[in-house]
């Protein structure tokens, strides 16, 4: 999910990542996260694309214990109008540069170009 959605916002051709950050404890930025990763993510486009830098372009918190839909290929839909998954977009700006040590986004949108 949280991949789908880096994706889809980047800013620009790049190689994403959607990078889990944790909701507590010494947890960075997600400016910090990214940065923290630029050499592994260097590592990892080698090969396929050139590398000229890396940052952080968006945070997402995605919540948990949601409501599960139920499989079904047939009409009608069981799960016609239910709220699904639950999703807060910051923005770069807000998300980016969250506070470090507190809670907030829980997926940083890193990418290489």
């Amino acid at each position: 999910m949280a991949e789908s959605f880096c994706t889809s916002v980047a800013p620009a051709a790049s190689m994403v990542y959607a990078v889990r950050r944790n909701c507590s404890g010494q947890t960075p930025t997600c400016d910090g996260v990214c940065r923290a990763l630029a050499g592994t993510m260097r590592e990892d486009v080698k090969g396929n694309m050139g590398y000229s830098g890396s940052g952080c372009y968006e945070a997402i918190h995605i919540y948990k214990q949601r409501p599960r839909f139920a499989v079904n290929h047939d009409y009608p839909q069981p799960d016609a109008m239910k709220l699904g998954l639950k999703i807060y977009r910051y923005g770069q700006r807000a998300g980016c540069g969250w506070k470090a040590n507190h809670c907030g986004p829980n997926y940083c949108c890193c990418r290489v170009w």
